[in-house]
């Protein structure tokens, strides 16, 4: 989704990285800020970017990134998109009328 006229960062991110950060004391903040880049094995650009990714973009962060995001701030699956996934079960999908 391109917006023009917006400023990226006012938008609503698709991931809730920095909601997740900032509930976090100072001290863990400032520990878990310098530690998330090499636990993703990604520099600290990339980790950032992860972070400012706008609602509606078909930008993605890769799966098991995503995965150590829930484990490091204890999601559940799924916790970390701020939005809700919606499609039908494969039940649905193949059921024959």
């Amino acid at each position: 989704m391109e917006v023009k006229g917006k400023n990226k960062r006012e938008l609503p991110k698709k991931y809730k990285i920095q909601e997740c950060l900032n509930n976090l004391t100072k001290s863990e903040y400032d520990e878990i800020v310098k530690k998330i880049p090499g636990i993703m094995g990604k520099c600290n650009t990339t980790v950032n970017n992860y972070k400012n990714i706008p609602e509606g973009s078909k930008e993605e962060i890769p799966y098991s990134v995503g995965l150590k995001y829930e484990r490091i701030f204890e999601l559940p699956s799924g916790g970390l998109l701020n939005t809700e996934i919606r499609c039908l079960t494969y039940k649905e999908l193949t059921k024959k009328k």
